[in-house]
């Protein structure tokens, strides 16, 4: 099949120019080719000194990387909001500040914290309302 496939095309040029003309007026098409191939590599069958092998290694090890720098970026985003919440709370008593906590409180929420915090922000804007 893939014979008569290159014969009708004049041979694997033919093939090559049509693939080319092909990749050069479908918008995208390059990126879809390299995407497809890119994704059937299977990095554990590689050699390990293989400049792929090592471009997956240094993908995986920026992945992680990313990650644990995500979970210290959001805990420290929760603490900001908590301390926020603190000083709005506890600090100036003499103002209401049920607009400003119910805010942060959202925040909060957004990023599934759970602590004293969250428990004394509500209790606050019900002995406010």
């Amino acid at each position: 099949m893939l014979q008569n496939f290159l014969a009708g095309f004049g041979g694997v040029g033919g093939a090559c120019a049509l693939i080319t003309l092909l990749l050069r007026i479908w918008p995208g098409a390059l990126d879809t080719l390299a995407t497809g191939l890119y994704a059937h590599v299977r990095p554990e069958r590689l050699p390990y000194d293989s400049p792929l092998s090592q471009h997956f290694a240094k993908t995986r090890m920026l992945g992680e990387r990313t990650e644990k720098f995500d979970d210290r970026m959001d805990e420290l985003c929760r603490d900001t909001i908590k301390n926020t919440i603190i000083s709005l709370i506890y600090g100036d008593q003499s103002h209401d500040h049920s607009e400003a906590v119910r805010y942060e409180l959202a925040k909060l929420e957004k990023l599934d914290a759970q602590c004293w915090v969250v428990n004394a922000a509500e209790k606050y804007l019900e002995d406010r309302q």
